[in-house]
């Protein structure tokens, strides 16, 4: 089990590769961006 009283070791990020997205506006007018990568676990990003 992951010991979450103790901070992860600082590491540099060299390279992260995203997805594209598309955007799309639905038949109400309400304009969305969808993100095709195959069978993945879900993500629930907020801005």
């Amino acid at each position: 089990m992951i010991d979450r009283s103790l901070a992860p070791q600082f590491g540099q990020v060299e390279n992260i590769e995203l997805l594209k997205a598309k955007p799309l506006v639905l038949g109400n007018g309400l304009k969305i961006f969808s993100i095709e990568g195959g069978e993945q676990d879900l993500v629930r990003i907020e801005f």
